[in-house]
């Protein structure tokens, strides 16, 4: 009888063996075949089971890298004949890693080309033998196998850590020995093999972690024996290999799981038990070992900071008051696999492969072919909708694009600086007057002055108060609500801004204003 068993157990065993061969590759795939999803200041990636590439959203710069500068507001893929198998989307620009290695760029980042490659409808080939990359505000990081650091972009604060203040086009090594890196806003972080977190870039915000509001031109260590780190430019969240969750930088909307609004300068302890995080502009996403998201901080609608409104109703997804006496992490998802947070929405990815998105909509980044914010998760479908004129949203329908631009030589001779004025006509029949300043001075005293008051203003802005300038161009709208005026570095993309700004406040039907222009 034993040795009748021990006749039964060698074929049974080889059946196993067998059997766990063929289940091997299958759990490789099944858990390869997850999409990856990443959420920028006011667009969204992600990227199927076969590697296809969709994006969605404001397409101002070409961020999406499709042949229009149109926003998409249904998922559409790019990037063609490229398998990607990361993603990365910056402030006004995306990032895309193929299964070879090569790294590439579209939007508003400065990029220099690897010689000989061609552009596809803005995606420049930026590098190769790359692993891993994350974006930031205006730069970038990329990570080789060799554990090489790179950087590239524009480099406020000294976010390419170069030791230098100047820009560069094309990548720079930073360092050397790391396993992982995490861009935003003018901060970039890089994380050793053994565990030491460097940091640099800009300080102002705490978010460096260094104690001091300083800027870092160079990697600094701030911390030991950390697993993951993501950053918004404005706050810092670190998990270490024990699963406690540090955070750093602003809490001026309670993202640092706190209702004290105190900028925290040295990294402290906010959460346990915690597997990875992902840091927006003003909120904070964790998953917990277990897959359970948390969020805090704003991560529902955008909204101005209302001082009658308690903590705990002001900054959960729901806008419900759930009787917390402090801002607190509030369960969103479960079985989640990966998170990332933009601007002012957030995208992620549950076991089963599905993406999901909530937040902010202005620029139609959740996909849903709508520009409602929503504080409900809804599942973000990547295949590609054909949608009629009917269908699109209505701010969307198209204004047409530029037909005439004329210079006019006489008329507004009571502005500042005596700016260049062109006309200008859309396909559709569209009007306006077009305002080039060559000197910020100059529009900066028209706006002391009252020749231009607004009544409305957009992010990213010369201040009409204080008179302060940031960020990559300006969308102001005048007293009277039709008269408009941008920043930018050129005479097209600035009718484009304002064509958009215009079609996503509703003016569509009214507007025959004036554009006014800083070079």
């Amino acid at each position: 009888m034993k040795q009748r068993i021990k006749d039964l157990v060698w074929p049974v065993l080889f059946f196993l063996l067998l059997a766990a061969l063929f289940l091997l590759p299958s759990i490789a795939k099944a858990e390869s075949r997850l999409p990856l999803a990443a959420a920028g200041e006011y667009h969204s990636l992600a990227v199927d089971e076969e590697g296809n590439l969709f994006a969605w959203g404001s397409n101002l710069y070409g961020q999406l890298g499709t042949a229009e500068y149109e926003e998409v507001v249904y998922p559409k893929k790019t990037l063609p004949g490229k398998k990607v198998v990361a993603i990365a989307a910056g402030g006004q620009f995306s990032l895309a890693l193929t299964d070879m290695g090569e790294l590439y760029a579209c939007g508003e980042l400065p990029v220099k080309a690897v010689e000989g490659s061609e552009s596809v409808n803005g995606w420049k080939l930026v590098m190769s033998n790359v692993k891993y990359m994350s974006a930031g505000g205006a730069h970038a990081l990329a990570l080789t196998g060799k554990g090489d650091v790179y950087a590239f972009g524009k480099n406020q604060n000294g976010a390419l850590g170069n030791g230098t203040a100047k820009d560069s086009a094309a990548p720079v090594r930073v360092m050397t020995g790391a396993v992982a890196v995490s861009a935003g806003g003018n901060v970039s972080f890089a994380l050793k093999k053994n565990g030491d977190l460097y940091a640099w870039g800009e300080g102002a915000h705490g978010a460096l972690g260094t104690g001091k509001t300083a800027n870092a031109l160079k990697p600094v260590r701030v911390m030991k024996k950390v697993a993951a780190v993501s950053t918004s430019g404005r706050h810092t969240l670190i998990v270490k290999k024990d699963g406690t969750l540090y955070g750093c930088g602003m809490n001026d909307f309670g993202q640092l799981n706190s209702a004290d609004a105190t900028m925290v300068k040295t990294p402290a302890k906010i959460a346990k038990n915690i597997a990875s995080a992902a840091a927006g502009r003003y909120g904070s996403l964790a998953i917990s070992k277990s897959g359970v998201l948390y969020g805090c901080g704003q991560i529902a609608i955008p909204k101005l900071y209302d001082e009658d409104t308690p903590l705990s109703k002001r900054y959960t997804p729901d806008g419900i008051d759930h009787g917390y006496d402090k801002a607190k992490f509030v369960k969103l998802a479960s079985e989640v696999k990966s998170a990332s947070f933009g601007g002012h929405h957030a995208l992620y990815v549950t076991g089963d492969g599905s993406v999901h998105a909530f937040g902010g909509n202005a620029w139609a980044q959740l996909g849903r072919g709508t520009y409602e914010h929503a504080a409900d998760i809804g599942k973000v479908t990547l295949a590609e909708k054909e949608a009629g004129l009917a269908d699109v949203p209505e701010r969307l329908k198209p204004l047409g694009g530029l037909k005439e631009l004329t210079a006019v030589e006489k008329g507004w001779e009571d502005l500042s600086g005596k700016p260049t004025v062109y006309r200008f006509k859309m396909l559709d029949g569209t009007v306006g007057t077009a305002f080039v300043y060559d000197r910020e001075e100059d529009l900066r005293a028209d706006i002391a002055s009252e020749k231009l008051s607004f009544a409305h203003t957009e992010e990213l802005m010369i201040d009409p108060v204080t008179g302060d300038s940031s960020g990559h161009g300006a969308e102001f709208i005048l007293a009277d609500g039709k008269t408009f005026v941008t920043l930018d570095e050129s005479m097209s993309s600035a009718v484009r801004r304002v064509r958009a700004l215009a079609a996503r406040e509703g003016w569509r039907n009214a507007w025959d204003g004036q554009l006014v222009i800083c070079q």
